[in-house]
């Protein structure tokens, strides 16, 4: 499915400066000019980037993505700590090393919070490869959900708070459960 207006009624996305629009504004469109089954898809996408449970095709994609992605930042962080990764790895169905590529140059950032941002810039590229060419279609506008979350958290972060969080999330052990009350760049 198409969605031309939707498409050309949103906001242009960048990391330096938060969307024109809220979240809520965004799902409000969203919910307008989306089909129930793609509206659905997107719901879970805002809600959630790892526990997407949905049969959306793009959904699916993207769980492997960032799941590979968080099995190669628990891979360092095991290793930095000298313990076995391998109980704390999610289950993924293909091997792809610009996951583990990304994570070891993130990692080599001095400060927590350049590290996360280059591995949000990863996701960002990530993202933009399974929106496919079509600017209009379903993958590309549930791409862009994804985007608006992170050019969301990065344009509203102020520089003190990002390092609060980057320095949380880097010096979590492997397998510890996020704080349900606490915004990561997972929510």
């Amino acid at each position: 499915m198409n969605y031309y207006y939707l498409v050309a009624t949103l906001p242009e996305l960048s990391f330096d400066t938060p969307p024109d629009m809220s979240v809520e504004e965004f799902m409000i469109l969203c919910a307008e000019h989306l089909s129930a089954r793609d509206y659905q898809a997107m719901q879970e996408l805002m809600a959630s980037t790892t526990d997407v449970t949905g049969g959306s095709g793009f959904a699916k994609a993207w769980r492997e993505k960032e799941t590979q992605l968080r099995n190669a930042i628990v891979k360092i962080r095991a290793s930095r700590q000298q313990k076995d990764a391998e109980p704390f790895l999610k289950e993924t169905h293909t091997t792809e090393t610009a996951a583990s590529k990304a994570a070891d140059e993130a990692f080599l950032k001095k400060s927590p919070l350049d590290r996360e941002l280059a591995l949000d810039h990863f996701r960002w590229q990530q993202i933009e490869e399974l929106a496919g060419l079509d600017p209009f279609n379903t993958k590309a506008v549930l791409a862009y959900g994804l985007k608006f979350k992170l050019a969301t958290r990065w344009g509203d972060m102020g520089r003190e708070q990002g390092e609060k969080i980057a320095d949380e999330l880097m010096n979590k052990k492997p397998g510890d459960e996020p704080d349900k009350n606490q915004k990561t760049h997972t929510e």
